[in-house]
């Protein structure tokens, strides 16, 4: 089961990392060491077997070995060194007297010079390692016999320093394991000791006693803790506007209420065009306010980049056929590649504002026209040949939270919502008078 925990799940992939490094290696130094073992074992026998072969000497036309020249352990019983000496018919000439009534077994017929390394087991029960040489030996009276020398040591030796090995090796690699697994524990508390406290003061701004993420953190982090704030900031002021957008709405109901209350309540006819006025008033103030919730919610993490041209060309064809009987030109001059980082429907609800605007109180001519700085931001111009809104005027179309009655009919509307989008997403909005002779509105966006 996969621990659900990072630290966890680092702390498993280093076991299993150590657990195959260290068997890889205990079995590889283990291959090694036994394979060692053994030919050093094997180089001993040969030595032996060249030493009992030089201590052979021909007795009455027997060749037997000289006890004198021989190492004393063929001499005692159960030393741990045999020896023996057969023909190629297999009769025997000579056996050491450590074997004890054993005999080393040639399973394989050899031939002269030919030799070869095998395992026996006594009847005592002990494990030895035979080497056998055949070799060709002349007589004194000139005959050629074939001789087997066959020279062994027990492997108890081998095998008890191969045990003692492998208890000193897995011993250490498991004291070794120990540490690195304690070192990687502490370094881990250490490396994600920042995450921990990304986690704690998250905590404390679920309980409302931290407003953001503060402190030094790490490169890795510090991206992460930056968009938490901006994010965690976003989500305070768009709170924020939903409760102005809500104060704002009450606040602009209550006039129109009033107005009807006091028409329904007074004394005479009640007059239905003045009660339509202000249910249209009234139904003007809700889209509004619509309108800006809808944009309080816009300009988030992450939007994906968005080409003008996209949205303003099918604007400017739509507007055309509903401003047909005006047969306005419209001008385009937009750069390639120029694209803004916002949402799609938030440009459209700002091109669609400024471009019906300049429709509407247009007459023949209305130009667009985008360009990207070297900053990277993206200004958008849209003018006509109207009329100009008065300079007086400029700043209260785009005041933050204007109420629909306090607004000229057709411009406030629209104006501020765009500012509301402008500002939003961290740009710019500027009205003053164009060389057409109507209004320019200057927008200024993040580029993408």
């Amino acid at each position: 089961m996969i621990p659900q925990s990072l630290n966890g799940r680092m702390l498993a992939s280093v076991i299993l990392l150590l657990v195959l490094f260290f068997g890889i290696t205990a079995g590889v130094l283990d291959y090694f060491f036994r394979e060692i073992s053994l030919r050093a074992i094997s180089d001993r026998l040969d030595v032996q077997s060249q030493a009992l072969l030089a201590a052979v000497d021909e007795v009455d036309g027997q060749l037997v070995p000289v006890k004198e020249q021989l190492d004393p352990r063929f001499l005692a019983p159960n030393s741990g060194l045999y020896g023996e000496i057969i023909t190629d018919s297999g009769a025997e000439l000579w056996r050491s007297p450590s074997l004890l009534g054993n005999r080393l077994h040639l399973t394989v017929r050899l031939h002269p010079g030919q030799n070869r390394i095998a395992t026996q087991t006594l009847k005592n029960g002990t494990r030895i390692l035979v080497r056998s040489a055949s070799y060709s030996w002349e007589l004194d009276n000139h005959k050629v016999q074939q001789l087997v020398f066959s020279v062994a040591e027990s492997e108890e030796p081998y095998f008890r320093q191969l045990n003692l090995f492998r208890w000193r090796l897995f011993g250490g690699f498991a004291v070794m394991g120990l540490l690195l697994v304690s070192a990687m524990l502490w370094l881990l508390r250490t490396v994600l000791r920042p995450l921990r406290e990304v986690e704690r003061q998250i905590a404390m701004i679920e309980q409302g006693t931290q407003q953001q993420l503060s402190g030094d953190f790490p490169t890795e982090l510090a991206g992460v803790a930056t968009n938490m704030n901006r994010l965690l900031r976003n989500e305070r002021e768009r709170m924020e506007r939903y409760r102005n957008s809500l104060g704002n709405l009450a606040h602009s109901l209550k006039t129109p209420l009033a107005v009807i209350r006091n028409m329904v309540s007074g004394p005479g006819q009640l007059d239905s065009k003045k009660v339509d006025q202000q249910v249209a008033l009234m139904d003007d103030v809700v889209r509004y306010q619509l309108k800006r919730a809808a944009a309080s919610a816009s300009a988030s993490v992450g939007v994906a980049p968005v080409a003008f041209a996209e949205v303003v060309i099918p604007l400017c064809e739509t507007l055309q056929k509903v401003y047909a009987d005006k047969a306005i030109e419209c001008v385009l001059k937009i750069e390639h590649e120029c694209k803004l980082s916002c949402e799609k429907n938030d440009l459209m609800e700002i091109a669609g504002n400024l471009l019906d605007n300049a429709f509407k109180y247009g007459f023949q001519k209305v130009h667009v026209s985008a360009s990207t700085s070297s900053s990277g931001s993206v200004t958008i111009i849209v003018e006509n040949d109207g009329k100009s809104i008065p300079a007086e005027r400029h700043q209260h179309v785009l005041q933050r939270g204007t109420r629909l009655d306090e607004q000229q009919s057709g411009q406030g509307i629209g104006l501020a919502v765009v500012n509301e989008l402008v500002l939003l997403y961290g740009g710019s909005i500027q009205i003053d008078q164009s060389k057409l002779g109507g209004a320019r509105v200057a927008v200024n966006l993040p580029g993408a």
